[in-house]
Order: structure tokens, then C-alpha cells, then sequence
């Protein structure tokens, strides 16, 4: 969704939503680190926010499901990122294609990858 309202010249769209998304991501990373005392990595918080919303539903709906998440990794590495984002410092940063064309440039060459 993002990558297509960016190239639609909806960048003031994609930037909110993506603010959005890792707020969502983030209050459940936050949660999940006060309930459970490991702080997920930013990846798993994606998933940490459905299993949350859905758990919501179904206490709403008396619906009992098993619900299954998969911790990828802890998120001690972010801890800047988590910092930033707390404290009103986080920046929206999209790279160019000359960024990602320098950045593709690095990656080595093997059998498979050429």
C-alpha cells in the first residue's frame, strides 16, 4: 500500500500511514516487553499487533481461539529506533533510487547471484 501511494505522488499519504503503522507497532512491542519482559524485534511487533487485536475480538465476540505468534528476535538492537520514536525524534526517511542503486552496488557477487 505505501510504495503504491508514493508512486501515485501521495507521499504526504504514505508518510502518515506509515507514522500510523509503526505507532501500531510500536504501543505493541511496548506492551508485549511489559507483559512478557523481552522487547520484540520490530518485525515480530506486526505480528504481536494482530494476535493483540484479534485477542480483542475475541473477548468481545466470547470466541475461543488459540492464538499463535513467532518471535523472530528481540528488539535490543532498536533500542535507538525505540528511543527516537518515544521521544518525537523519529525521521521519515525514504531513500532515492541512486540510494538503493549505491546500496545494491555493495552487495558481493557469489554462484547464483550474479
Amino acid at each position: 500500500m505505501l510504495p503504491a501511494l508514493q508512486q501515485r505522488g501521495g507521499h504526504a499519504a504514505a508518510d502518515a500511514a506509515a507514522r500510523v503503522v509503526y505507532a501500531c507497532r510500536t504501543e505493541a512491542a511496548e506492551l508485549f516487553a511489559r507483559c512478557e519482559g523481552i522487547l520484540p524485534a520490530p518485525e515480530s511487533s506486526h505480528a504481536i499487533r494482530v494476535a493483540i487485536d484479534e485477542a480483542v475480538k475475541c473477548k468481545e465476540s466470547g470466541e475461543a481461539k488459540n492464538i499463535v505468534i513467532g518471535l523472530t528476535g528481540t528488539g535490543y538492537f532498536d533500542m535507538v529506533a525505540y528511543g527516537k520514536y518515544n521521544d518525537g525524534e523519529m525521521r521519515d526517511v525514504i531513500p532515492t533510487d541512486e540510494d538503493l542503486q549505491r546500496g545494491f552496488a555493495t552487495i558481493p557477487s557469489f554462484p547464483g547471484n550474479e
